[in-house]
């Protein structure tokens, strides 16, 4: 019943079958009304509702590269490391992640404890909050090529037409529990084995992709590398005006050991880029010298090799090349402390506008863990700018004989460079 020159407002609603053909839909509405006072019958004009158009609703999902960390060497016995980021995007329909399985490489599953997801919830009120589900890693058996973390019962919420990331991390044991030095840990969503997204009509998907979904699928991205201890790289490069003679400072380095604990390193190679005239002396006459001013027992070599016989290291009028360096025995430091040194060299040939550079590249491009000898294979070997080690060995004392070694590959910060000298006239 309406008054004289009263309006209401009907709001109509309507159940959309789940078979129904997408596209557009538009509501038609007529109506009738009987006059209080004269009782006469009044027909209002048809009239059509907002245009509604049917979709199926569409989850999708993908590696978030620009969130999944780069890969890096990891402290074994961090906790919360994150390794991937995934992308959900609802289109048509909100959704809810409840199930989804998480992969671990299974020659690092014993590299981790549990694995965290990180992601946003929908609260009483309606706002989306942060929260995280944990879950212990199952270990693979037979020729499972995967550790798998099983989630259920996730409150992980998509609004229609937005994305929504959900973030991997995971728990790294110590060696002595369990972490394997040098072990590859990536996060890989499975696509089709348990996972389950609701929509808002209830109807659920099974399948987040059309294939897994894995951190590490973007070179140098979202693989972490746990290490008993982590050795660094820095330097104030000396760039004091560059004079001729014997026992010039021509590169200052600083390797630092993490306070997790001791490292290593026996080999380091110095790519030394020059103005063809100016001269090095030969190998001999090339020495690496630490903060105490005592030199450090080794051979030097050049890209070629060992040139004992020549009088300068690099061919006449070489612009480039490389001096390598061969501690005789491992150079041990602490944890939590750090030794300087210094590259020296006869310096000849010096003109005006004559350059010395030195610094250490970063040639290596994917992690290793194994003995010395493997990874240095021959004199002046230049496959790799430092070999160093994280002394974690534990069935075995650790020597350069033990599965402990590892190069300059994630070594911060790598390339550096040591020494740039100019002559002054």
């Amino acid at each position: 019943t309406m008054g004289v020159s009263q309006t209401k407002t009907i709001d109509i609603y309507g159940n959309i079958k789940s078979g129904s053909n997408a596209g557009e839909w538009i509501a038609n509405i007529d109506a009738t009304a009987t006059g209080a006072v004269t009782g006469s019958t009044v027909d209002a004009d048809a009239v059509n509702l907002q245009t509604i158009t049917l979709s199926t609703a569409v989850l999708t999902a993908a590696v978030n590269t620009g969130a999944t960390p780069d890969s890096t060497n990891v402290i074994a016995g961090a906790s919360d490391v994150k390794v991937g980021s995934f992308r959900f995007t609802a289109q048509y329909s909100p959704y809810t992640v409840q199930e989804i399985k998480v992969k671990v490489p299974a020659n690092a599953a014993t590299s981790v404890t549990t694995v965290t997801l990180k992601y946003k919830e929908k609260d009483a009120n309606g706002n989306l909050v942060a929260t995280s589900a944990s879950q212990a890693l199952a270990l693979s058996s037979g020729s499972q090529t995967h550790a798998t973390a099983t989630f259920t019962g996730l409150t992980f919420y998509i609004s229609q037409n937005t994305d929504a990331d959900l973030d991997v991390y995971v728990g790294v044991p110590t060696v002595a529990s369990g972490a394997s030095s040098g072990s590859a840990i990536s996060a890989v969503l499975d696509y089709d084995e348990g996972f389950k997204a609701v929509d808002s009509s209830g109807t659920s998907d099974t399948s987040l992709a059309s294939a897994d979904l894995n951190s590490a699928a973007t070179t140098g991205k979202g693989t972490m590398y746990p290490r008993r201890s982590i050795a660094t790289l820095s330097s104030t490069p000396i760039t004091d005006a560059l004079n001729a003679g014997s026992n010039q400072v021509i590169g200052r380095v600083t390797v630092a050991a993490n306070a997790a604990g001791d490292i290593s390193w026996k080999k380091l190679a110095f790519t030394v880029n020059k103005t063809a005239a100016v001269t090095i002396g030969a190998t001999t006459t090339v020495a690496l010298y630490n903060s105490a001013n005592t030199q450090i027992t080794g051979t030097f070599a050049t890209t070629t090799g060992a040139q004992l016989a020549q009088t300068e290291s690099f061919t006449v009028l070489a612009t480039s090349g490389t001096l390598v360096f061969e501690a005789t025995t491992e150079q041990q430091i602490s944890a939590g402390s750090s030794v300087s040194y210094e590259l020296r060299g006869t310096v000849g040939g010096l003109a005006a506008g004559s350059n010395l550079s030195v610094s250490v590249a970063a040639p290596s491009t994917s992690a290793t863990t194994v003995a010395y000898a493997t990874i240095h294979t021959q004199v002046g070997d230049t496959g790799e700018s430092f070999v160093w080690s994280d002394r974690s060995s534990i069935s075995t004392v650790h020597s350069e004989a033990t599965l402990d070694w590892t190069h300059d590959y994630l070594v911060k910060t790598l390339p550096l460079t040591v020494g740039n000298r100019s002559v002054s006239f």
